[in-house]
């Protein structure tokens, strides 16, 4: 059964686009239950009505998985993030000691 189709959901472009960034499914295990793509758009569907995770309307996933999946993203991002400034900050730190070391070797 189709669900209908929201104002936020992602085109077939758009999905194109991010697909790319989840993981890929893992062939040892238990299989995927959950799609992506319905998570993805759960989340836009929240994040434009500014509704509680309960009242997710029931043609999304539960929102236990939506909130769940969003948290890992969040997350995810945060330290992806938190690795890029210190990376930038181990350059920085670097690229100042060397001219420090410079000036005092004069």
């Amino acid at each position: 059964m189709m669900r209908p189709s929201y104002d936020t959901d992602l085109t077939d472009e758009q999905w194109l686009k991010i697909s790319s960034l989840y993981p890929k499914a893992n062939h040892r295990g238990r299989p995927r239950t959950k799609d992506f793509r319905e998570i993805t758009n759960a989340i836009l569907y929240l994040v434009r009505a500014g509704c509680a995770w309960r009242l997710l309307p029931h043609d999304f996933p539960k929102w236990q998985t939506v909130y769940y999946s969003f948290r890992v993203m969040a997350i995810t991002i945060l330290q992806l993030q938190l690795e890029k400034t210190q990376i930038s900050s181990i350059y920085f730190m670097a690229k100042s000691n060397r001219n420090n070391n410079f000036i005092l070797s004069l």
